[in-house]
């Protein structure tokens, strides 16, 4: 496991929220489009909106879908090599780069300081070196 690994994580985490707002997003479009439907006549290009939205909804879900899954693998990667950590490492670990926390952060969340917490990456990153 390297840094890259935790950092990955973090950022897929980021498209999924970002996902998942944007098709919030489009869901409120489609339902307040669906309302003005009911009171257009067939020929209203509020039709033509409506298949637009939904068809960008299913394209977004199919992306969350694939996005979701990718995560998923990461983090059974991820977990089971924090697991091996000691317990207050992989915590300053994962609240760094998992939760994308600032150091001064994760010192106060973890009980340390804020030097001690860096020094916890050094060593586990030192130790996985040949």
């Amino acid at each position: 496991m390297t840094i890259d690994d935790l950092k990955n994580v973090r950022r897929r985490k980021l498209r999924v929220l970002a996902l998942k707002e944007r098709i919030d997003g489009l869901r409120s479009r489609t339902e307040y489009t669906q309302r003005r439907l009911g009171e257009c006549r067939y020929s209203d290009p509020t039709r033509d909106r409506l298949a637009e939205y939904v068809a960008e909804l299913d394209e977004l879900e199919r992306a969350l879908t694939g996005e979701m899954i990718a995560l998923e693998k990461q983090l059974t990667l991820v977990d089971a090599e924090l697991a091996k950590l000691p317990p207050a490492h992989e915590q300053v670990l994962r609240l760094r780069y998992c939760d994308g926390l600032k150091w001064e952060e994760v010192a106060k969340k973890a009980g340390y300081c804020e030097r001690q917490c860096r020094r916890v990456k050094k060593m586990v990153f030192s130790e996985k070196k040949p």
